[in-house]
């Protein structure tokens, strides 16, 4: 992969490898793993005429190994390396029907390369059509990923030519493009998303903030939203609820407002927000429980209260401040997370809170315990050794299967 001919070598000759020892690693294999990379032309020249990569052995012949020739030539391709790839092609003679019998990953590759040279050429030598495009791949490289060359196509961030030249060349039309919205804005592809969707007068709907969602990108989300064309109708809860997580995905609280306010115009009373609000509580996304906070009227419902023991500072204190969290809640917060070093503001807070002492304490099941998250705990509560005797806390350090050998100390 780094193109080291000459270490390649001198490991081959070393410890006597084998064409035999190289076969069955899939994708992984030398040959695919060198065709990766645009600087290995050389590796894989010499793997395929030294070594003899992409052939079997039979009784009295050798025959093309179909797998690796089609895994090195998608490689190639999707490494935009036209000329190692017509090299490929040549060698081991990919036809079409091959290409069609491995499940159509070379076009896959090509697609994906985003290299507009490679896409042309290999459109062209292999008369790929429509339904070629369209149809899934057979990716064994990403296990049970179903998508198809287009959709490849549009994934990559650079390769808007490529993707002009395919609507082109295959008279692509709008509902083709439509179904492939999502992915595109998934990947980051602002680029493409764009172009498609002026092109073809592609309306923003739910799939499309879906996908924004997924990319993490406030400005994806955010242009989306600029021109969302999907009225809330009578969709009720569930629509609510799908939309909402989609702008909560994109971990932008500008999406989120605008969801809310402008496309959703939620009610302070929305009956989802609380299943959300314990959602954002065990993710610990504090903006968005801040901003929940501010918006919504919730209450300690039982969806709430079953993610109380994971529960951020400014959830508890939330909680704490409309009269619904306990004495009780707080010995559950401390069992989850008093052993985290890195949460024992939210164990000083309880302590000051509830006036809790080492009684308090005495039967907690509290595991995970490392050396200064304990000394902190201990010098928190004063605890003497009688109190240390008289709890669980010996027993408990013992018992556990990756006891802290620092905080048994």
């Amino acid at each position: 992969i780094t193109d080291h001919l000459h270490i390649a070598q001198w490991f081959r000759q070393q410890f006597s490898i084998t064409v035999e020892d190289l076969e069955n690693r899939g994708t992984r294999s030398p040959l695919s793993m060198a065709c990766w990379q645009k600087s290995s032309d050389l590796i894989a020249h010499w793997l395929v005429e030294d070594v003899g990569c992409g052939r079997k052995k039979k009784e009295n012949h050798d025959e093309i190994d179909t797998e690796a020739a089609i895994d090195a030539l998608s490689n190639a391709c999707a490494a935009g390396n036209l000329e190692l790839a017509m090299w490929i092609s040549e060698k081991f003679g990919i036809t079409l029907d091959l290409i069609r019998k491995t499940g159509g990953r070379a076009l896959w590759g090509a697609c994906y390369g985003g290299c507009l040279p490679v896409l042309r050429w290999f459109c062209e030598t292999y008369k790929v059509n429509l339904i070629d495009l369209l149809k899934d791949a057979d990716l064994p490289m990403f296990n049970t990923m179903k998508s198809s060359p287009l959709k490849a196509a549009l994934m990559n961030l650079n390769g808007l030519e490529a993707v002009k030249w395919l609507i082109e060349h295959f008279d692509l039309k709008k509902d083709m493009l439509s179904n492939c919205m999502e992915c595109t804005l998934e990947s980051g592809n602002l680029a493409s998303a764009q172009y498609i969707a002026k092109q073809f007068n592609l309306p923003r709907t739910y799939n499309a903030l879906q996908g924004a969602g997924r990319s993490h990108n406030s400005q994806i989300a955010e242009w989306v939203l600029d021109t969302w064309e999907e009225g809330k109708g009578e969709h009720g809860t569930f629509w609510d609820v799908g939309v909402w997580c989609a702008s909560a995905s994109s971990h932008s609280i500008s999406v989120v407002k605008r969801v809310t306010d402008d496309i959703l115009h939620l009610p302070v009373d929305w009956d989802g927000a609380e299943s959300e609000f314990a959602h954002a509580a065990e993710e610990d996304e504090t903006k968005l429980l801040h901003f929940m906070l501010d918006r919504f009227s919730l209450t300690r419902s039982m969806e709430v209260s079953e993610v109380v023991s994971s529960a951020s500072l400014p959830v508890l204190q939330y909680w704490d401040s409309q009269g619904q969290l306990k004495k009780s809640d707080a010995l559950k917060v401390l069992t989850n997370q008093a052993a985290d070093v890195d949460k024992f503001h939210i164990t000083q807070w309880l302590k000051e809170r509830f006036s809790l002492t080492h009684t308090d304490l005495s039967q907690l099941e509290i595991t995970g315990w490392h050396s200064s998250s304990l000394q902190a705990f201990v010098h928190l509560f004063g605890l003497q050794k009688e109190d240390l005797l008289c709890s669980n806390l010996p027993r408990v350090l013992l018992s556990q299967s990756d006891v802290s050998i620092s905080a048994l100390k």
